[in-house]
């Protein structure tokens, strides 16, 4: 069985109850259950499934894509501000998904892989990626003490 990443109360973070008022909770779960789909297909490319654990990114792109569905189940004005802003988060929230399937993205996630662990986003493990220490000492230079900084080149040498 497939995740469902989000639920009928989420969606009233992204519209009024009035809104979806009219329109049948069975509905509603399917909406649900179909965007959070969409969201397996992108999330496969980095992580496996089903996940044990998400972050609220995750469930606001879902709950988005299945906002702009209800309003599609219901009826909507093409056109008009209110629509156009629906379904512009529907088409950020389409995009966000394939930058994640893409892997340009990882989303705070904990795979269903052995080697995952609680804060361990994938498979692979963490990505840290760094460049050498340079410049300030760490220290803040505006609490009592300061910091020093210490440039990484010798001030008399010629520019390149």
């Amino acid at each position: 069985m497939a995740s469902q990443y989000a639920q009928i109360a989420d969606l009233e973070n992204y519209i009024s109850a009035a809104a979806l008022a009219g329109i049948p909770t069975s509905v509603l779960n399917t909406l649900l259950i179909n965007a959070s789909a969409r969201a397996d297909a992108a999330l496969a490319a980095q992580f496996t499934l089903p996940l044990t654990a998400w972050s609220g990114d995750l469930t606001e792109a879902v709950a988005k894509i299945a906002v702009c569905n209800a309003m599609i189940y219901r009826g909507f004005k093409p056109g008009s501000t209110m629509d156009e802003v629906i379904v512009d988060a529907k088409n950020d929230a389409e995009r966000w998904l394939e930058r994640v399937a893409k892997q340009q993205w990882t989303p705070q996630v904990t795979d269903s892989s052995p080697a995952a662990a609680p804060g361990v986003t994938s498979a692979t493990g963490p990505k840290v990626f760094s460049r050498p220490r340079r410049g300030w000492d760490g220290q803040n230079p505006l609490s009592p003490g300061g910091g020093t900084y210490t440039p990484d080149f010798d001030s008399r040498d010629p520019l390149p």
